[in-house]
């Protein structure tokens, strides 16, 4: 057998069509680096 006959153990996978892992949509969007989830603040009035 020439070296060149020898087969391959599986399928090469599709050029340009690899199984890419699936896109997980977050539940909800990520809060702002140093701004924690919560209810928002809303500053009051001081005297004027």
């Amino acid at each position: 057998m020439e070296p060149s006959e020898i087969p391959e153990p599986y399928p090469p996978p599709y050029e340009g069509d690899l199984p890419e892992p699936a896109e997980v949509p977050e539940p909800y969007p990520p809060p702002d680096e140093g701004d924690p989830p919560g209810p928002a603040v809303v500053p009051e009035p001081g005297p004027q």
